[in-house]
């Protein structure tokens, strides 16, 4: 997967890897975050942590506790293992 996904925020764009999915930029003007983009390489222990959430088995079911992340998302969502 490559490439990289862009969310419009209150004053600022960020830039977002969808290989890694960290957060590498953060500007006032989306066409400023190519610079950031061309110059981004995924560290290996994020490839990593990628694939052990991807290889463990679990099931995410929508309304179950509210998740909050650093970027002030909210998200509601239920883990359970899968059988």
């Amino acid at each position: 997967m490559d490439g990289f996904a862009h969310r419009a925020n209150v004053v600022t764009f960020d830039s977002i890897c969808k290989s890694c999915f960290r957060t590498i930029a953060s500007r006032r003007l989306e066409p400023e975050l190519e610079q950031d983009e061309k110059h981004h390489v995924c560290s290996r222990s994020d490839l990593e942590r990628i694939q052990d959430v991807i290889e463990r088995p679990l099931s995410v079911v929508p309304f179950g506790r509210v998740g909050e992340f650093r970027d002030n998302t909210k998200i509601r969502f239920k883990v359970e293992p899968r059988l």
